[in-house]
């Protein structure tokens, strides 16, 4: 298995995984603990793009990257940039803080659906990078 495939196999697992949490979002004992794995995961695979690619050296040429891959590059930054208020807002609910869902929610959604373009968009970047 090339490094490549390998890779978008461990992106589809977190993304299986997240959608796995979002469909468990009512028990609280349960969604909690899969979407904290799933963003550890997902860091880790980030990390392991950076160690393998060099990813932020090449996000860094975007003036000679193809269009699809900085695109790929603008959401994967976006998604990472989203986790934090999501987890801060996840983190108020936690505590009692029910207003926090009304920020929570559109958040947590945002950051679904920014996973699955860069899921979507990383087979194009891959064939861009490596063409």
């Amino acid at each position: 298995m090339t490094h490549s495939v390998a890779l978008q196999a461990q992106s589809f697992l977190a993304l299986a995984l997240m959608y796995a949490g979002v469909r468990l979002r009512r028990r609280r004992r349960v969604h909690v603990p899969v979407m904290a794995v799933t963003i550890v995961f997902d860091l880790l695979i980030i990390l392991q793009i950076e160690v393998a690619r060099s990813a932020v050296d090449t996000a860094a040429r975007a003036a000679s990257n193809s269009a699809m891959l900085n695109v790929h590059v603008a959401l994967s930054v976006l998604y990472v940039l989203l986790l934090g208020p999501v987890v801060f807002y996840g983190r108020r609910l936690l505590r009692g803080d029910g207003a926090a869902r009304a920020v929570h929610r559109p958040l947590a959604a945002a950051a679904v659906a920014l996973r699955t373009l860069v899921f979507a968009t990383s087979f194009w970047a891959a064939e861009a990078a490596a063409g």
